[in-house]
């Protein structure tokens, strides 16, 4: 799990076992729904490719394009595909003989393994959105070691998804890993309308708690309903018992009850008020601006560094007072959270508001838990998982196992009460069980 200022991102990682390389996908919180991503109703099948260097065998670069090729084509047609990562390739600045395929706006001189890129997505009916749109070479470069800047890092999408592909780009002042850029693209879907959650309000009766309110509370009360506690007919309290009593005893007339009733309803109006809004259990965001100018100014000095116009410690320093500002904003926003939420009674409830916000933010990123129904197509909507769901309780339920009923063995049935299970049965048991 990595965190940054407003945004929470997950990494899945494949790694070689000889230690050689890895593919990864880095999927921000908002997005998140294991590898394949359900926008609305469109599906994201995105695939991390890690290609062969130019230095290995011709069999091994085949054996690759291969596997890449099988597993690109059990991806349904009704899905957005991308295949993205290092395809250690250049394809080149112009599109000559792959017009269908190279956007012409890539750079470089192409070589034999970008014209296997090429030929890749030629077979597979896709484009390579780098090339697609005119961009500035900064923005193009995707490796960059000293003078060298090369194009390796792509990613292909089907023709048919063209029309979903809105800006395609370089990030040159970040890096995923060394000497790499970050290529990001970004898709135009289709919003599903969501039914906004209608909004009821409530009296805030919470505030009776504090001693003014209640005050202010009993005193409205005892005017309304002619119950001062200086007269003979006593306070609002024995007011409250004696009407009590009477209903009780089903003596209370219908006007005495709708006098009460309206009477307590309109003073907690009065005296509490109502809530203007969902309930926010959000806390404090320790973000502020010396971690603000800090961030910004290890971020320019990385920059400078990797351009050569300061050295390595310059970077270095700045990189440790960023930590240091962090380490000590969160440290003081924690104290002034934590200082009297133990000694005030107001501040007592901030204990739970606080816990639930923490359980929130310290729980995974996880998405929605998708089914596929019997055929095995993912279903999207909410009827076709209630759909898939019947089916596979019909069959369940439905299917009659086949069993020899002839050789079925014979027991002796065991006569009095069930056997009580006891502390040490239930030790011996879970001594026996596998962690985790």
């Amino acid at each position: 799990m990595i965190e940054g200022k407003s945004e929470r991102y997950k990494l899945f990682w494949i790694r070689n076992d000889k230690g050689t390389g890895g593919v990864g996908i880095f999927l921000a919180e908002k997005w998140v729904d294991k590898v394949k991503l359900m926008v609305g109703e469109t599906i994201f099948t995105a695939i991390s490719v890690y290609a062969p260097q130019c230095g290995l065998s011709e069999e091994a670069k085949d054996g690759f394009y291969d596997r890449l090729i099988a597993v690109a084509s059990e991806v349904s047609e009704k899905e957005v595909l991308a295949v993205a990562g290092d395809f250690n390739g250049h394809v080149g600045k112009t599109s000559d003989g792959f017009e269908e395929v190279h956007g012409g706006n890539g750079y470089g001189e192409r070589n034999t393994e970008g014209e296997r890129i090429l030929e890749f997505g030629f077979a597979m009916d896709m484009l390579v959105a780098n090339t697609v749109f005119k961009k500035r070479e900064s923005h193009l470069v995707t490796y960059e070691s000293g003078t060298a800047k090369t194009q390796v890092d792509y990613l292909l999408v089907r023709k048919k998804d063209r029309k979903l592909l809105s800006d395609v780009k370089v990030i040159p002042s970040e890096e995923i890993v060394t000497q790499h850029k970050p290529v990001v693209c970004d898709f135009k879907v289709k919003k599903v309308c969501q039914v906004k959650r209608k909004f009821i309000p409530r009296r805030k009766i919470w505030r009776l708690n504090e001693e003014q309110v209640k005050r202010e509370f009993k005193d409205q009360v005892d005017e309304l309903l002619g119950t001062n506690p200086r007269s003979a007919s006593g306070s609002v309290e024995e007011q409250w018992k004696k009407l009590l009593l009477l209903l009780l005893l089903k003596f209370l007339k219908l006007s005495q009850w709708k006098k009460l009733k309206d009477t307590l309803l309109t003073v907690t109006e009065q005296t509490c008020g109502w809530t203007k809004g969902p309930p926010r259990h959000k806390v404090t965001w320790w973000w502020n601006e010396e971690v603000e100018n800090s961030i910004k100014e290890k971020r320019k000095l990385w920059s400078d560094w990797k351009r050569g116009l300061v050295n390595e410690e310059m970077y270095l320093v700045a990189k440790r007072t960023a930590r240091r500002a962090i380490y000590k904003a969160k440290t003081e926003a924690e104290k002034a959270r934590f200082a009297d939420i133990l000694r005030r009674d107001d501040e007592k409830n901030e204990v739970f508001r606080i816990a639930k916000q923490m359980a929130k933010t310290n729980q995974d990123i996880v998405g929605e838990k998708c089914i596929r129904n019997d055929d095995g197509v993912l279903a999207i909507n909410e009827q076709d998982k209630k759909d898939a769901w019947k089916c596979y309780y019909e069959r369940l339920l439905n299917t009659e196992f086949p069993r020899d009923r002839e050789n079925l063995e014979v027991t002796e049935a065991v006569a009095g009460p069930a056997i009580r299970i006891e502390k040490e049965m239930v030790r011996e048991a879970v001594s026996k069980m596998k962690k985790g």
